[in-house]
């Protein structure tokens, strides 16, 4: 798949989102309390969708099922 040439602005808003400790801690603990409600906050975030384009993929992850033990 071809990259798409994006803008400078839409690139640095994607950096904000990769060192933002906030969207760290919900891409690190996608099954916590927190990464449920900031799933609800992202779908605003301008950092978070400049984030979802840049990436391909959704930033927004789901969560993981539960271990078979």
């Amino acid at each position: 798949m071809a990259m798409k040439p994006y803008s400078f602005l839409a690139r640095s808003l994607a950096a904000v989102c990769a060192i933002c400790p906030l969207c760290i801690a919900r891409r690190r603990f996608p099954n916590s309390g927190y990464a449920r409600v900031m799933r609800r906050v992202e779908r605003c975030c301008p950092f978070c969708r400049a984030y979802d384009a840049a990436d391909g993929e959704t930033s927004r992850t789901e969560p993981a099922p539960p271990a078979n033990r």
